[in-house]
């Protein structure tokens, strides 16, 4: 009987998913190897052959995570505004089909981070918004963006509307319009960056 063969990065998914599923249910302090390990339904040493140690999962993890609701690969040839508008979407879609645990998580993840509980996430947040500012910067060279706009506060300035939004509609879900919550915010992006 030959040995099974086993797919590297599916299993590496099924890992960094069971990361996530137990992010919801535990904070990362409290978080162990042992919790991921029984989520995924195998043993700690298997999640040891994929990742070295705790802080590589749940990094991988939230990159992972960030990508899958924000910033796929395919988001290179997007302008700016059409980013925020595919961000947007995404909240509505999640809001839609009540997927707010990934938010919860992600709200989560960044208090940990903040309270620096998980280092690596300032390392990940900074690319994200430097990916942000070069996209900006790009958009004024052709014209799309005022050029007296500066890229840093545009995307902290946006980053942070988007965390209120994520906040906002956590706590209201119910009597929240999250289409025209969404909507206003992008058309409020637009009237700001218009280059005149």
């Amino acid at each position: 009987m030959s040995p099974k063969l086993v797919d590297v990065e599916e299993k590496r998914q099924e890992i960094i998913e069971a990361a996530i599923t137990a992010l919801s249910e535990k904070e990362l302090s409290e978080l162990k190897i042992a919790d991921i390990a029984q989520e995924a339904g195998m043993g700690q040493s298997t999640i040891y052959e994929y990742f070295a140690n705790k802080d590589q999962l749940i990094k991988q993890a939230f990159e992972y995570f960030l990508k899958k609701l924000y910033v796929p690969q395919k988001n290179e040839g997007l302008t700016a505004l059409e980013e925020f508008e595919l961000v947007l979407e995404k909240v509505k879609k999640q809001f839609s089909e009540n997927q707010t645990k990934e938010i919860n998580i992600l709200i989560d993840l960044f208090y940990q981070g903040i309270k620096g509980e998980f280092p690596q996430l300032k390392e990940i947040y900074e690319g994200y918004l430097n990916y942000l500012t070069e996209k900006i910067i790009q958009d004024q060279e052709q014209g799309l963006i005022r050029e007296d706009i500066d890229p840093q506060v545009f995307v902290s300035w946006v980053g942070a509307a988007f965390d209120g939004i994520s906040l906002q509609l956590l706590l209201k879900t119910d009597n929240c319009d999250i289409e025209k919550v969404c909507d206003s915010l992008l058309t409020a992006i637009e009237i700001y960056s218009r280059k005149e």
